[in-house]
């Protein structure tokens, strides 16, 4: 029953009350060993208002490992207009050329855009996978003008297949503390369509932040569904000086529910990216100009 309520008082903006139906749902569950059911797959993941509040007020352990990745960075040059983020665990590498091949592409057809960085992070690569990313990143440096790429790389704190849809976030603070421009996350298993050029400069030019906001109406309110219920195939962050507060809020709050060998973490990367969308978007929602990414020609395909 606690968990039928969650989402009844959310859509009727009774956030506070939601928010205690979770925490009694998720102590319970977790009490009884329970699992949550596909609709409620974020419940052992979803913190509540106060407790994001809290977050930035005390340090919060990196449970899983990521913030000790070693990052390879583009040499210094002309800043980026965009980067572009994408991570995976390395069973999954086998995704990353047609993406890289797909983003090369599209620039090759266009290349009046300012330059852009294309930023990967790989959970526990072998040798070979990072061979090939520094060799893919050297091509670029010598041959491709409006195209770079940096990559970081490390082990995480387990093999696990929950944390890796939020690799993409925990991947941030390192990138926006070196490249100071709007940011934007996809899925590996996407591509960049023929025209991404044009795409991603009418977003940064029409658009102050684009989510997939299929749950929502364009006052900023949701209609219906769990207060997760959002798409993190792609986002969009075009306020380059709000993404380090973005970031190590995203980045706590994934490191405060993660728990290493538990199964029951799905929906983290959901869970973390509403949560950031109620914390600094929605209060501002009428003075931004948010772009429903899936509404109109997709980004990435």
């Amino acid at each position: 029953p606690e968990t039928a309520m969650g989402p009844t008082s959310g859509v009727a903006g009774l956030m506070a009350e939601a928010d205690a139906h979770y925490a009694i749902a998720r102590r319970l569950a977790l009490q009884e060993g329970a699992r949550p059911s596909p609709d409620n797959a974020g419940i052992f993941s979803w913190l509540g208002a106060q407790e994001c509040s809290q977050m930035a007020s005390r340090a919060i352990p990196d449970r899983t490992g990521v913030s000790r990745w070693e990052w390879r960075f583009s040499p210094a040059g002309t800043p980026p207009a965009l980067c572009l983020v994408f991570a995976c665990d390395s069973a999954n590498f086998h995704l990353l050329p047609g993406l890289i091949l797909s983003l090369l592409q599209a620039y090759r057809q266009d290349r009046s855009s300012g330059p852009v960085q294309l930023c990967i992070g790989v959970a526990n690569p072998n040798a070979e996978q990072l061979a090939f990313l520094r060799t893919i990143a050297d091509w670029l440096e010598q041959y491709a003008t409006s195209l770079r790429l940096s990559f970081g790389h490390g082990p995480t704190a387990e093999r696990d297949t929950a944390l890796e849809p939020a690799l993409r976030y925990l991947v941030l603070p390192d990138i926006v503390a070196r490249f100071r421009c709007p940011v934007m996350t996809g899925d590996c298993a996407g591509y960049f369509p023929a025209n991404t050029a044009t795409l991603l400069r009418t977003l940064k030019n029409t658009a102050t932040y684009g989510f997939d906001l299929a749950l929502f109406n364009h006052d900023g309110r949701q209609s219906h569904g769990t207060p997760w219920g959002i798409g993190t195939d792609t986002a969009y962050f075009g306020e380059p000086e709000r993404l380090p507060a973005i970031a190590a809020f995203m980045n706590d709050y994934l490191n405060t529910v993660y728990t290493p060998k538990s199964t029951i973490h799905t929906a983290m990367d959901r869970c973390a990216l509403a949560q950031m969308l109620r914390h600094f978007i929605l209060p501002r929602w009428s003075s931004l100009s948010v772009r429903f990414m899936n509404e109109g020609a997709p980004v990435l395909v």
